[in-house]
């Protein structure tokens, strides 16, 4: 397993579960063990309409 804190918002995979015949895409990146934070993007919206500056103070804390 890569280790999570190498990553930035720009460079941390993209991974997929699928539910139900439903495939979702989401990024898990940040410090393992902390509060999770979950980010839900409005209908249509792709995984990059976010400002990568914000989600990386974010994974930071």
């Amino acid at each position: 397993m890569d280790n999570k804190f190498s990553y930035l918002y720009a460079t941390v995979p993209t991974q997929f579960i699928e539910v139900n015949d439903l495939k979702f895409a989401y990024r898990s990146y940040g410090k393992e063990g902390s509060i999770p934070v979950i980010y839900l993007n409005h209908l249509a919206a792709v995984l990059d309409n976010c400002d990568p500056r914000v989600m990386d103070g974010i994974a930071a804390q």
